[in-house]
């Protein structure tokens, strides 16, 4: 509509036609609609005048729209826009006409607990224990809750605003979408503290020979020249050795002087020492027989042979023809010999000889 009168410079209206719309006639929220056709005068639309619905009031069919504006969410959800004006349900299409809506800003605050306890997010009398949206500079109250047999470790907070800390109530002012989440756990066992114990020999034992000390009610044991024992809680403990044999039963070891109980409160060394003894045995060879000792074997103390105890090697021998003797083994020879010990061999008759220690 309308093309034909452009090229003539609409010489030729109203045979082109033409549809008007009038919007707010005069100011007085009405509308009309006239149609233009035919010839100028009368014809068939009574130019020039052209057929008109005349004035319509608003709420007639055509000239009313309805009006809504909705709550606009952002694309993370995290934020929305409330409008705050109330408007008109409908509106008059009666002239070109500007309608004004505000929107207040809201973000998403949400609460979340791990096992051991729940979590609370409360502004003013309304508290949730999942989420909810709030006005951009509220304050929010947080709460944890602990069930019994847990520990409260802290809020895990996230977004602008957010908390993160060991207060079970505390609260924060919104400023985006926060996340808090309130940690619970199972009460961690602190490891005491513990010390280390150890022992030292103040004289070495022979190669092999296992030796024991009880601490308390354990025992320990080592074949080297030092045994540490470790992770011993601080307190009194009682001390004890047992006898130590060299791995060929031939010396013995017992402790002497060492101490017999030790308090704990830092580490520490202890120096132990032992006592050797000797397994002797005495035979008699061909020639002769041991009259003393009754027993003829038994543990000698290396104290007792202390040489300053001892005869000198000046001390004249006990001999006899018939048979020979090297300290207490049998040689092949035909006298008696008796080394020094630490009392003196004598003869009783011609086939027997008193050995002593």
């Amino acid at each position: 509509m309308g093309a034909a009168a452009r090229g003539v410079g609409a010489t030729n209206w109203p045979s082109i036609g033409e549809f008007d719309i009038m919007e707010d006639v005069n100011a007085l929220s009405e509308v009309s609609h006239t149609f233009h056709c035919g010839v100028d005068p009368g014809g068939p639309c009574n130019e020039t005048n052209g057929i008109s619905s005349n004035l319509l009031a608003c709420g007639a069919p055509g000239a009313n729209y309805n009006i809504s504006v909705p709550t606009v969410y952002a694309s993370n959800h995290g934020a929305r826009y409330i409008p705050t004006l109330t408007l008109p349900k409908t509106q008059c299409t009666t002239g070109t006409a500007m309608l004004h809506q505000t929107f207040a800003t809201q973000y998403y605050v949400s609460v979340q607990s791990t096992p051991g306890g729940s979590a609370t997010a409360t502004v003013g009398s309304t508290t949730t224990n999942t989420g909810f949206w709030v006005a951009s500079g509220t304050t929010v109250g947080l709460t944890a809750y602990v069930q019994p047999g847990y520990d409260f470790l802290g809020w895990n907070g996230s977004g602008p605003g957010n908390y993160s800390g060991s207060l079970q109530i505390d609260t924060i002012v919104i400023a985006g979408p926060v996340l808090e989440v309130a940690a619970f756990a199972l009460p961690q066992t602190k490891a005491p503290t513990t010390y280390w114990l150890e022992f030292t020999l103040s004289a070495p034992l022979s190669a092999g020979t296992a030796w024991t000390v009880t601490v308390g009610n354990t025992g320990y044991t080592s074949t080297g020249s030092s045994l540490t024992i470790p992770d011993l809680v601080p307190q009194s403990y009682t001390l004890s050795y047992s006898t130590a044999y060299s791995p060929d039963g031939q010396t013995k070891y017992t402790a002497v002087g060492d101490p017999t109980s030790v308090s704990l409160s830092t580490n520490k060394t202890l120096t132990i020492g032992f006592s050797a003894s000797y397994w002797l045995s005495v035979t008699a060879g061909v020639g002769g027989t041991i009259v003393s000792p009754l027993t003829a074997s038994g543990w000698v103390a290396k104290a007792m042979r202390n040489p300053a105890a001892l005869p000198t090697r000046a001390s004249p021998p006990c001999e006899e023809p018939g048979a020979s003797f090297s300290g207490l083994v049998r040689q092949a020879s035909r006298k008696i010999r008796c080394t020094p010990l630490p009392c003196s061999c004598a003869f009783r008759t011609s086939s027997k000889c008193t050995v002593c220690w």
